[in-house]
């Protein structure tokens, strides 16, 4: 049976345009351009790397992100915003493939899976350039999987002993009482975030 180390995969860049990637932010107003918010949702994290020139795996986990952050300039238009979050996964998928043969998936998933970290610290900055669209930038402080689980992609064996990542978001601002069919305008102070 092979044995794998982290000197040989690649990284690969990963895109991801699902609508499941969702913040909710509630923003409190501390000074005249000045607002501090709490922000939950549900992210679609992960990455993908090279095994060797032939196996290419893909691991990703659906999260709860707990978060804060503060916010400078007009929270409704222009700013810039800072702030720390961690995710809590509770849904793991995996998805092993032989690079140049995509009918050669095999996928898996698990619940609460034991194979990431239960608590992920990230950073990120970001600037939004309108009322409505915004790029942000994440790096995880912590490890994404758990670096004492044993992993098996075919044959091949093992332990990922640092996988924090880098990620980059585009995102848009949508109404939430006006997309809910509510006809009152919506309080300023609460938004629903899809990145892309």
């Amino acid at each position: 049976m092979a044995e794998f180390t982290n000197a040989n995969k690649k990284e690969v860049v990963r895109y991801t345009g699902t609508v499941t990637n969702l913040s909710l932010k509630t923003h409190v107003t501390i000074a005249p351009n000045f607002n501090f918010s709490l922000n939950t949702g549900i992210l679609n994290h992960g990455f993908i790397h090279n095994l060797n020139d032939t196996l290419k795996v893909k691991q990703r986990a659906y999260v709860i992100p707990i978060g804060a952050q503060f916010t400078f300039g007009d929270v409704k238009n222009k700013n810039f915003f800072i702030g720390a979050e961690a995710h809590i996964p509770f849904h793991y998928k995996e998805k092993t493939w032989v690079i140049g043969e995509r009918s050669t998936k095999i996928n898996s998933s698990e619940w609460l899976s034991s194979k990431t970290e239960m608590f992920s610290p990230l950073v990120f900055l970001g600037f939004q350039f309108n009322k409505k669209t915004y790029i942000q930038l994440k790096y995880q402080l912590g490890n994404f999987l758990d670096p004492t689980q044993n992993f098996n992609f075919r044959g091949i064996n093992t332990k990922i002993s640092q996988s924090n990542m880098v990620s980059l978001s585009f995102g848009t601002i949508i109404n939430a009482k006006n997309a809910s069919g509510f006809s009152k305008p919506m309080d300023d102070s609460k938004d629903i975030e899809i990145d892309i």
